[in-house]
């Protein structure tokens, strides 16, 4: 939505008013960009720990297995 008007207004003909719009856009896309960065690390340190999590409970149940609990 926020798209749509940045276009509408960079099409209303006063150059400034465009190139607030241009500036807003770009400041727009860098936030999308490392919105996006940080959920792919957020993604990459959840699967590490729930791998960690699965090693630490394959672990315990061999400690109970043979009785070192």
């Amino acid at each position: 939505k926020a798209m749509r008007s940045l276009d509408s207004l960079m099409g209303a003909g006063d150059s400034e008013v465009a190139q607030a719009a241009e500036n807003i856009r770009q400041r727009l896309d860098h936030a999308d960009a490392a919105w996006e960065m940080q959920t792919s690390s957020l993604d990459n340190q959840l699967d590490d720990a729930m791998q960690s999590l699965e090693v630490e409970a394959e672990l315990a149940a061999r400690m109970e297995r043979l009785g070192l609990n």
